[in-house]
């Protein structure tokens, strides 16, 4: 499997953009050492996107309002803020 390095100056911007993503209702952005699952001092693709997966499957969880582990158009568009939808969109 391929290993993905992150260099100091991507992890430095990573750490920049982390207070405005939070501030949007988005999880923070992990550090190095929290996707380094394993410890070894690299991260791979497996590591790297664990914590994408997690926040995948707690935003599903939280549209599928009936828990039938399937997301409908209505749920979707019910999850959706106001201003991400369409231009004809029923408030």
């Amino acid at each position: 499997m391929k290993r993905i390095f992150l260099s100091l100056p991507v992890l430095a911007v990573l750490a920049a953009v982390q207070p405005a993503a939070a501030d949007r209702g988005r999880p923070p952005r992990p550090t190095f050492a929290e996707l380094d699952a394993d410890g070894n001092g690299s991260v791979t693709e497996e590591e790297f996107v664990a914590p994408l997966l997690e926040h995948a499957s707690e935003r599903f969880a939280v549209i599928d309002a009936n828990d039938d582990g399937v997301i409908t158009e209505v749920e979707l568009e019910a999850a959706r803020p106001a201003r991400h939808r369409g231009p004809n969109a029923q408030e």
